[in-house]
């Protein structure tokens, strides 16, 4: 018997998926044998690298025909936001003299014509990142203008999507509420932990009921604080602030915690803790220690944090306990 299109076999709590997918709001090229998403929120280039890393990704460069082509074939679909051109992962910041795509493909390798073009006039030799404009090719520029960019994941295996949707195996599902959570030991400010949940196709944690503070704190005791990496290891960041309106506290979904389901300060928090400083604690974590109650937190501070997803999101295969075929 041949089959077609989509094959999906399930192994206990992983997915084989099918050469096409990925993320669902990715679009797969056969010709590039990759995956790519056109990212129109314009973004500075260390922003735009970071966030196509987050995604599972790279920032997109010509680093060979097929690639070049499907890249050209995106920028020619939006032709009306590409007057300043789009960003590609070629760059100089590591040294100025070497450019080479972030996945270390220099640009000589590169199919991009002769360089006459690529250095315009009054090139510094300063740190710069290449552009793609319409028309003309890669162009070395400034790193801090905002512009919209691709994101590149190529198809090296076949991808295994775990029971939470995604290929992070450091996502964990809970029986006892249906989401998957994922304890990020590496601190970041709070509005970087905002960022990384957001690109990993979660959010920043949310507690909706007394059974999810558990599954919340059995997740932080399983964590030590020698496995935490960098900033304050007293607290753990969580998806509610004040949006800097004393103590009008809500979640990132736009709830009061009481709206959504539970509400556990610790004895005198919040306090909006100035310290030496000005600034006042409009974040929102919980305590590692002691009963693991809120806290509110400045939001420049980096601590570890916990991103929260529904299986459901960003699947991008249906939702099955069966074999599928397609004949």
């Amino acid at each position: 018997m041949e089959f077609h299109g989509l094959v999906l076999l399930a192994f206990g709590t992983f997915l084989v998926a099918g050469s096409n997918d990925f993320r669902s709001d990715y679009e797969f090229h056969s010709a590039a044998n990759g995956w790519f998403k056109f990212q129109k929120i314009p973004a500075k280039w260390h922003d735009a690298r970071l966030r196509c890393n987050l995604e599972g990704a790279v920032l997109a460069s010509p680093i060979n025909v097929d690639v070049s082509d499907v890249i050209h074939s995106i920028i020619s679909g939006h032709k009306h936001v590409f007057s300043s051109g789009v960003y590609t992962g070629v760059h100089n910041t590591i040294t100025p003299t070497e450019y080479t795509s972030v996945e270390e493909v220099p640009l000589c390798s590169m199919p991009v014509g002769k360089y006459k073009n690529i250095f315009p006039e009054g090139y510094s030799g300063t740190s710069s990142c290449m552009r793609l404009l319409p028309q003309v090719g890669l162009v070395a520029g400034s790193c801090t203008d905002a512009l919209p960019y691709i994101c590149y994941k190529k198809k090296t295996e076949e991808l295994v999507i775990t029971e939470c949707g995604t290929i992070d195996t450091g996502y964990r599902l809970d029986n006892r509420t249906g989401h998957c959570y994922k304890y990020h030991r590496y601190s970041q400010p709070w509005a970087g932990a905002y960022l990384t949940c957001a690109a990993e196709g979660g959010h920043l944690a949310i507690i909706n009921s007394a059974a999810e503070a558990q599954v919340i704190r059995e997740l932080i005791a399983s964590v030590p604080n020698e496995a935490i990496f960098g900033g304050s290891k007293g607290g753990t960041a969580l998806g509610f602030h004040d949006w800097n309106e004393k103590g009008i506290w809500r979640t990132i979904h736009g709830q009061t915690l009481v709206e959504a389901g539970y509400e556990d300060w610790s004895p005198g928090q919040p306090d909006n803790f100035l310290g030496s400083g000005t600034v006042g604690q409009h974040c929102g974590s919980i305590f590692r220690g002691g009963s693991r109650q809120f806290d509110d937190i400045q939001c420049s501070l980096q601590v570890p944090f916990i991103c929260e997803k529904d299986p459901a999101t960003l699947r991008p295969i249906p939702q099955s306990c069966n074999t599928q075929y397609e004949y």
